[in-house]
């Protein structure tokens, strides 16, 4: 059997990845859940009392924002600077790959990794507007821009950082514990698709964020020594 080296090698599914940009994706680990993790302390002097609930009304929401617009500035760029850490970290991820195949998941990962980031900025950018008009805005307006906030940086978000946990572990050469663990992580986070039309699926947005957000950490450790372990085996 002759071989054409002028194709791409699908053949070689536990092919070594290659050694990860470590920095970038610690980096970009420990800033996307450190913000997050810190963005109610960051707020809370900030602000006069929690912010109002999905299910509260306009009016309330409105006069929330009205007393508070620091505070809403503040956690949205919090937010904003978050998932830039996210997109670091996603962008490490595009870069790892020797084969056509690790290239080709790899870099299928980054792009859906940069839209997890891209619809929490959303997110922030409709909480900036917020802000902006609570003055004079009517309460549907108010309650139309809540909602679509709700879901850029709620439900969409996380969706959207599940499939992203799903398709780096999908690039050939991760370890079969990363990868059982991207499963548990991923699971909750795509099914809090839910929350859009039950309440109390907003659970499954918070469990399914943080396992996910941890995911990137444990995920940082085992693929930068499980590269480093191989290049010393070399």
């Amino acid at each position: 059997m002759t071989i054409d080296h002028d194709r791409p090698d699908l053949s070689l599914p536990t092919e070594p990845l290659p050694r990860p940009p470590a920095a970038a994706m610690a980096v970009g680990a420990i800033g996307f859940v450190g913000l997050y993790l810190a963005r109610d302390q960051i707020i809370g002097p900030l602000q006069s009392g929690p912010a109002p609930l999905p299910t509260a009304s306009g009016d309330e929401l409105l006069a929330w924002l009205r007393d508070n617009p620091l505070a809403q500035v503040v956690g949205a760029a919090v937010q904003f600077v978050s998932v830039a850490f996210l997109a670091l970290f996603a962008t490490a991820v595009g870069r790892m790959g020797r084969t056509y195949a690790q290239t080709r998941a790899a870099r299928t990962a980054m792009i859906i990794g940069w839209l997890a980031a891209g619809l929490m900025i959303l997110s922030s950018v409709i909480s900036w507007v917020l802000v902006g008009i609570a003055p004079t805005v009517g309460v549907e307006v108010a309650e139309g821009l809540r909602t679509a906030n709700f879901i850029a940086g709620g439900t969409a978000h996380v969706v959207a950082l599940g499939v992203f946990v799903l398709a780096t572990i999908r690039i050939p050469g991760v370890s079969k514990p990363l990868r059982v663990f991207g499963w548990i992580a991923a699971a909750p986070a795509v099914l809090s698709l839910v929350s859009l039309l039950v309440y109390e699926g907003n659970a499954l947005i918070l469990f399914g964020r943080l396992l996910c957000m941890t995911w990137t950490v444990v995920a940082t450790i085992s693929l930068v020594r499980r590269s480093r372990d191989r290049h010393d085996e070399v």
